[in-house]
């Protein structure tokens, strides 16, 4: 044990800390992934019962005022009819994901055309 100067605690700390904030790097990449994968089927899910809900809402378009819920696995649609002016409905659709996330499209609808008009969707 001849000649120590006393390098080898502080290089070992040192290696110790940079392999600790590697792992902390890809631990954080990972929870961002999983995240961002969580929210991204979200919006899928939320896309698709919209899509449903629109198809759904212009296969029964007409003149009369309705309010109806639709109960669907991954969750449910509720959509609202009014009568705007003539020829013209207001369709308001709500669709609620199984987790609790909403997502609201009012559009109107030209019966006569068979056209959609001044789409507005929110969260």
């Amino acid at each position: 044990m001849k000649n120590e100067d006393g390098h080898i605690f502080p290089m070992t700390i040192g290696i110790f800390l940079l392999c600790i904030m590697i792992l902390t790097a890809y631990a954080s990449s990972y929870i961002q992934e999983q995240r961002f994968r969580h929210d991204a089927k979200e919006f899928y899910l939320q896309e698709t019962l919209m899509l449903a809900g629109v198809q759904y809402s212009l296969k029964k378009a007409d003149y009369s005022d309705t309010q109806e819920i639709l109960e669907l696995p991954n969750g449910t649609i509720s959509y609202k009819r009014t009568k705007k002016e003539k020829g013209i409905v207001n369709i308001s659709i709500t669709c609620k994901t199984i987790k609790g996330t909403e997502y609201t499209a009012n559009f109107h609808y030209d019966l006569n055309n068979q056209q959609i008009m001044n789409w507005n969707e929110y969260s």
